[in-house]
């Protein structure tokens, strides 16, 4: 799963810093910031109309990057919907020569890790939805040691069902929540505050999107 550890040959850390200068970093050996807490710091000498990008990570199926624009320092980490719609859209115009496996990696980890809040840690499987308010819903089944789960999540309640196999114990928000084979469990979503919607760094805002009957829609 995308949250769990990779290996490395050093030992583990809890800072990172790149320096002026530095060469694209593999995202293979860069820091995780999937699944916590993290703070981007930077010490820069600005002037009157400085502009472009301090911090950037990821690559054609999503990232997230710190910049200046118009006199103001911005974060954004919105890319979903150029990796969901990479190869349903053409987007590259190179969709004959096969389809962006890891766009398509990046648009399930998203969905599934990000606004389905999946997590594994110490065998225990947990989950935390929240929907962004673009998406009124939320569907996906994963097997886990042989069960089928699947997960229905909208802005107000999850609803957790074992489509095949043994009862299985989840948490929902930290709440236990015990599953058995044909008996649906639903658990209420609260809602959260809203905050700023996040400006898009220069050349890289997604362009707008309208549902068609080629997406599903």
């Amino acid at each position: 799963m995308s949250t769990t550890e990779r290996p490395e040959v050093s030992e583990p850390r809890s800072r990172y810093v790149y320096y002026p200068g530095t060469l694209e970093v593999p995202e293979a050996v860069a820091v995780n910031v999937r699944g916590r807490s993290y703070k981007i710091a930077a010490d820069v000498d600005l002037t009157v109309d400085a502009s472009g990008v301090i911090f950037a990570h990821g690559a054609q199926f999503g990232g997230h990057a710190l910049y200046i624009k118009d006199g103001k320092l911005k974060y954004v980490y919105d890319y979903l919907g150029e990796a969901a719609l990479m190869d349903l859209r053409d987007l590259e115009h190179n969709t004959r020569d096969g389809v962006h496996i890891a766009s398509l990696a990046g648009a399930w980890i998203a969905l599934v890790g990000g606004f389905g809040g999946l997590r594994h840690r110490d065998g225990t499987v947990s989950f935390a939805p929240r929907l962004p308010q673009a998406l009124s819903r939320l569907s996906f089944s994963i097997l886990i040691r042989g069960r089928r789960l699947r997960v229905e999540a909208t802005h107000t309640a999850a609803t957790y069902y074992i489509a095949d196999g043994k009862p299985l114990d989840i948490l929902h928000y930290g709440e236990e929540v015990q599953l058995s084979p044909g008996h649906p469990k639903v658990r209420p979503i609260e809602a959260a505050p809203a905050g700023p919607r996040p400006s898009q760094p220069p050349g890289r805002e997604p362009v707008a999107r309208r549902r068609t009957t080629e997406d599903g829609g």
